[in-house]
């Protein structure tokens, strides 16, 4: 009896070692971004890939002003340079697009430092705006549209310094802005004792903090808060709540703009960090440990059986896949991959996977071709993976008849031929077999008698 007990003692302890390590294994926090500072070190050469009007690092996408200093756009003390002169504007994306499906909590939490210093004897200018947009990850006007105006299905949290035809101050101020329309109201005092800054001169560090809480049919809320350390404020600035956000969609960049006019700011981005869910603690990083996951998972596979399409064969080293996307080629909406695709007309489906933190894939497609041949009042259809080679196809024979080729149209107006086909692409194959009735001659042996002229007829005619 002692020995059982022992036996299921030892057992206990070693289920709860288990549990513990397993809870320990799982306490690793990802997220889509964390840059607790930017050196040099981030920007050399070497790892900067050019394009024709961005640079791209370590998942990030700079572009404007920034791109022209390079290495030079990191100051000393770790930050990325968005504006050091006057009539500048620039941007730092995460380059890939994100996914909001699927997600747990449903939103995103961010935060980020960005340090502020007045250039020349006049004001403070102009501001710069945290976006979320749902087809880009470029760059909006320079000046008042403080590199967002213009962005469109976008919605954008404004930081203003520089009150244009006064009515905009006092400034600083922060505001909601949507679909690249800057608006030039007044937005909510920074100054604030409590929930905002102290005070502000010509120099400043400012943190920020910006959490949506997106409940779907039960609304969204969206805080703002604003400090001059890295505490996060138990209050928010200020918040708005039930945003539209049909114009983002369930995809969309992640990205700062900053910008100035005839007067400027320099303005330094310190720190950023960034999760694809909402974080109802927000992202505090004195308090927690985050790891970034900008590697998106494998390719997925797509395979084809009994005319559906099925989708899975991802893996993720990070943060692990969440979920698989789909649509049809040449549509804009992906959709949550739940079940195997019925397909019942020719189509291409494109897929992604997409991890817990929002990273996609590349995209992985599948063509499917249908062919449908018209026989009188009856049709025989059929599908495959590769296009079709019309000498492979035929019709149900018939006796006495012959088979002339596929037509284009019941009146057999048009032949098709395979260079048709080809040109066709992945579309329905439709074929109208036309067929000739046989002629036979019947001829007679009289056996020496009087001859009889062959006969010859169509089939099944007397």
């Amino acid at each position: 009896m002692k020995k059982t007990i022992l036996f299921i003692f030892v057992i206990s302890i070693l289920l709860v070692f288990i549990k513990f390590e397993n809870t320990q294994s799982s306490s690793t926090s990802y997220i889509a971004l964390s840059q607790d500072a930017f050196t040099a070190s981030d920007l050399v050469v070497s790892d900067v890939t050019e394009g024709t009007t961005y640079y791209t690092v370590d998942g990030l996408k700079v572009a404007g002003n920034t791109r022209t200093f390079r290495q030079s756009m990191i100051d000393n003390n770790g930050g990325i340079i968005l504006t050091n002169s006057t009539g500048q504007t620039s941007s730092v994306f995460i380059e890939d697009q994100m996914s909001r499906l699927n997600v747990e909590n449903k939103g995103f939490s961010t935060y980020f430092q960005m340090e502020v210093e007045k250039i020349g004897s006049l004001p403070h200018a102009d501001g710069f705006v945290f976006i979320m947009a749902r087809d880009s990850n470029a760059l909006g006007s320079t000046g008042g549209g403080l590199g967002y105006r213009g962005i469109l299905n976008s919605i954008g949290i404004e930081f203003d310094f520089y009150d244009n035809d006064n009515v905009e101050g006092p400034v600083p101020n922060s505001g909601f802005q949507q679909n690249g329309i800057l608006l030039n109201n007044r937005g909510t005092y920074l100054i604030q004792s409590g929930i905002g800054m102290a005070s502000f001169g010509n120099y400043y560090n400012f943190h920020i903090w910006i959490d949506l809480n997106d409940q779907g049919m039960n609304g969204n809320t969206l805080s703002v808060r604003v400090n001059d350390d890295p505490n996060r404020p138990v209050n928010p600035l200020y918040t708005k709540t039930n945003i539209d956000l049909s114009s983002i969609s369930d995809n969309y960049y992640a990205g700062l703009t900053a910008s100035t006019g005839g007067a400027a700011s320099r303005f330094v981005l310190k720190q950023w960090f960034f999760a694809n869910e909402y974080l109802s603690s927000g992202i505090v990083p004195s308090q927690q440990t985050f790891t970034q996951d900008l590697i998106p998972p494998t390719n997925p596979e797509l395979t084809y059986s009994n005319n559906q399409i099925s989708i899975g064969g991802s893996t993720d080293v990070g943060s692990g896949v969440s979920s698989y996307q789909y649509r049809e080629q040449g549509t804009t909406t992906w959709q949550t991959y739940s079940q195997p695709i019925n397909i019942n007309t020719s189509k291409v489906i494109e897929s992604r996977a997409v991890d817990e933190v929002g990273n996609t894939s590349q995209i992985s497609t599948k063509s499917i071709y249908k062919s449908i041949i018209y026989e009188d009042l009856l049709s025989s259809v059929s599908y495959q993976e590769t296009g079709f080679v019309l000498d492979d196809l035929s019709p149900e024979s018939r006796i006495g008849y012959s088979f002339t080729g596929f037509f284009k149209d019941q009146n057999f107006n048009q032949i098709w031929t395979q260079n048709d086909v080809i040109t066709l692409g992945v579309q329905d194959l439709e074929l109208y077999p036309k067929w000739t009735i046989n002629q036979y001659t019947l001829t007679f042996d009289t056996d020496g008698g009087t001859n009889i002229e062959a006969i010859t007829q169509d089939y099944q005619t007397s």
